[in-house]
């Protein structure tokens, strides 16, 4: 299902920052940095192997802005 949303700011931003707010919707290679010395990995290919968790709320994320909406199984 789709969602419409707005840009959070340039292509440059999004990837590389500086980010302008601390809600992780800019900087994602500093995120991604941040995210493998905080678990000590040092490559890509060992991080790629890691087992995630998944949260409960990971399930309703997003829920509110389609029903909002009216999107997916809400229309």
């Amino acid at each position: 299902t789709r969602v419409r949303t707005e840009p959070v700011g340039t292509l440059e931003q999004v990837l590389l920052g500086p980010a302008v707010s601390d809600d992780g919707t800019t900087n994602l290679f500093g995120g991604l940095r941040r995210a493998m010395a905080m678990t000590g990995y040092s490559s890509i290919k060992e991080f790629q192997k890691v087992e995630v968790m998944v949260a409960p709320a990971m399930r309703t994320e997003g829920k509110d802005l389609q029903r909002a909406q009216s999107a997916g199984t809400w229309t």
